[in-house]
């Protein structure tokens, strides 16, 4: 089954110069700097990608039983890795974000990807990642995932962030709530339907607190209705 989970992020109010480190040691880089390199955490490195990285996208995507709760659940070819690439750097042209190669800093391998997206043309930036197993069960993927929304709210001053996941991926349900998100309910489709296999999560925004999310969900289900959330 393709189940997903969404979630949502809030902004906050971060500086513009410098670096900003936030509490998981990450770090965004001041526009003085490369425009490839965009963040660092403790242990990671967030750049663009290059047609150079295709290899290692092959080694994360086209892992068959790490890809069992990443899209339909399929490996990734290298004809689809190229043309996944180039779909990237378009949207870093067009929409000012995308998919990073996360450099390990001890080692400098490409550990893992992770960036903000819209599939299917959504209108809401979406959070995903994924790392080579080599690089799993160490608090990497929390790393990752706290440091592109900071990224996405600092930098590109985006006010909404979702991921969707499987409801099953017990792990990335983990990360994702230590990255500050928190369970919504079940996501709607296009028409306002629950989808079949989905749940929801939301960050706080800036003018709510754990009651109005709390109440909100309440009253919402007094009436019938679900969750929000918006995903691909």
């Amino acid at each position: 089954f393709k189940q997903k989970t969404a979630y949502e992020i809030m902004p906050r109010l971060v500086g513009s110069e410098m670096c900003i480190r936030d509490r998981f040691g990450a770090r965004s880089l001041a526009s003085s700097m490369t425009a490839h390199m965009l963040f660092e955490t403790d242990r990671l490195r967030g750049r663009r990608i290059t047609r150079a990285d295709a290899e290692a996208m092959l080694a994360v995507y086209g892992d068959g039983p790490a890809m069992r709760f990443v899209g339909d659940g399929s490996a990734a070819n290298a004809a689809e890795i190229n043309a996944w690439i180039g779909v990237t750097l378009d949207n870093y042209d067009t929409r000012g974000c995308g998919m990073l190669a996360l450099e390990h800093r001890a080692d400098g391998v490409v550990a893992g990807f992770a960036g903000l997206v819209h599939p299917g043309g959504q209108a809401l930036p979406e959070l995903k990642y994924a790392f080579r197993q080599t690089y799993w069960g160490v608090g990497l993927a929390t790393e990752a995932a706290a440091a592109t929304l900071r990224w996405g709210r600092g930098a590109l001053g985006l006010e909404e962030i979702i991921a969707t996941i499987h409801p099953l991926n017990l792990a990335s349900r983990r990360v994702l709530e230590k990255a500050g998100m928190l369970y919504r309910g079940s996501r709607l489709d296009a028409e306002g339907d629950e989808e079949p296999w989905s749940v929801s999560y939301t960050h706080l925004r800036a003018h709510e607190t754990r009651q109005d999310i709390v109440c909100s969900l309440l009253l919402a289900k007094k009436k019938g209705g679900g969750g929000a959330g918006v995903g691909g």
